[in-house]
């Protein structure tokens, strides 16, 4: 059932300067993230809430049902976004909060966060996201990323550092990781494209699909089970394939290769 009632958004921004060192901290409640780095020393920080209500008059209640809070710590800016209200009890049939965050390029960042989209661009230290349920797209990022996702699919492009990525009941999508990757996905599909570097991938339920068409570059060591592995490399690759399949029937396994 679609919901019902007048959709009512509020926006407040802040800005901060961080020292040197300063990690920027989230704990989010549902709704869509931005994230992008800038060459500046402030963090910039804008938060809309969102309620639809079937009332106009319980808006502004329904509005502040929805709290922000920032923290200060010795190495950390915090932000934590919650419901702290009945919003059932206010007549608000559907509600969020989106943050859209411009930072230094050089805060590490650690999200946690309910569900919603994730979309993070130009960091260049280390990412660590802990998510539910939504979808997480990362893009050029320079440092260690760590990604875990109960719900939804993973999409990252050109990332220099190591990549670690686990997804359940959704699809991983890589693109040029020029750090060494490694991947878990269960109930998905995975496509790794242009590896620059190691790939060490286990998958169950879904398909994986490695394009090296710029050469192999690292070893590659693949396992899945209920799937499929293909592997797209050039011709003139000098590459040594090592394959092992056991059926369902505890058989011994067969060997090939070439």
């Amino acid at each position: 059932v679609a919901p019902t009632g007048a959709p009512i958004t509020d926006t407040e921004e802040r800005g901060d300067e961080l020292t040197p060192g300063t990690a920027l901290r989230l704990n989010l409640m549902p709704g869509d993230v931005k994230i992008e780095g800038h060459d500046g020393p402030r963090v910039h920080v804008s938060t809309t809430r969102f309620v639809r209500v079937a009332k106009v008059a319980s808006a502004r209640l329904a509005l502040e049902g929805l709290a922000m809070r920032v923290d200060y710590g010795a190495d950390y800016l915090g932000l934590t976004t919650a419901v702290q209200d009945d919003m059932e009890a206010l007549g608000c049939t559907e509600y969020r909060t989106d943050v859209t965050v411009r930072l230094p390029r050089g805060v590490p960042v650690l999200l946690r966060k309910k569900d919603g989209d994730t979309h993070i661009a130009n960091v260049f230290t280390d990412l660590t996201i802990e998510q539910e349920a939504g979808s997480v797209h990362i893009e050029n990022a320079q440092g260690n990323v760590k990604i875990v996702l109960n719900e939804g699919d993973i999409e990252t492009q050109n990332t220099a550092g190591q990549l670690e990525l686990g997804a359940s009941n959704g699809d991983i999508d890589v693109f040029r990781p020029y750090g060494n990757l490694r991947v878990q996905c269960e109930g998905g599909n995975t496509v790794i494209d242009t590896p620059g570097a190691g790939v060490f991938a286990r998958t169950k339920g879904g398909d994986v699909r490695l394009i090296a068409v710029e050469g192999v570059k690292a070893d590659y060591d693949i396992e899945t089970e209920n799937g499929n592995i293909s592997l797209a490399v050039p011709e003139s690759a000098d590459a040594t394939f090592w394959i092992e399949v056991i059926d369902d029937s505890d058989l011994p396994g067969h060997r090939a290769s070439r």
